[in-house]
């Protein structure tokens, strides 16, 4: 009879806590969007899509892990990039990927490396979760020639 009682406010514990992580997933999301409408494009010739630090969001969730899990969710289902910045292995950008692509084309219209970005781009929608690429990656993955790059 005692296994039992105890099983109970486990199972209830375990259906709360799957609850709240669908909570914080939405929590998360919305988090970023409000984040992101704070970033003024203005400020930057309004050339950058509206961008949002991860750390920012740390510090408006209590629980990390369910922070990473949810952006890793984001990037892994190609809705969400996330960029390295600069050495620190600390700093990430995030920008959402329909934006990011739409300001990267208008700064490309016309100039005779578009259609070279437009393939990097549709290599980008296929869920891509690299933080970086290289020059063997692009030639052997993305199937890129040495004159699309240098």
């Amino acid at each position: 009879m005692s296994s039992r009682r105890r099983r109970r406010p486990l199972v209830e514990e375990a259906f709360c806590s799957t609850k709240r992580r669908r909570e914080e997933a939405v929590e998360v999301r919305s988090s970023l969007q409000q984040l992101m409408m704070l970033f003024s494009c203005q400020l930057f010739s309004d050339i950058l899509p509206p961008v949002a630090l991860k750390h920012q969001l740390y510090s408006l969730h209590s629980d990390r892990t369910c922070v990473d899990k949810q952006l890793n969710a984001l990037c892994e289902s190609g809705e969400l990039l996330m960029f390295q910045l600069g050495f620190s292995t600390e700093a990430f950008a995030l920008v959402f990927a329909d934006q990011y692509k739409a300001k990267v084309l208008q700064g490309e219209a016309g100039r005779e490396t578009e259609s070279s970005v437009q393939k990097f781009l549709r290599a980008l929608s296929t869920s891509c979760t690299s933080l970086s690429f290289d020059k063997h990656q692009l030639i052997t993955d993305l199937l890129f020639s040495d004159a699309e790059i240098t």
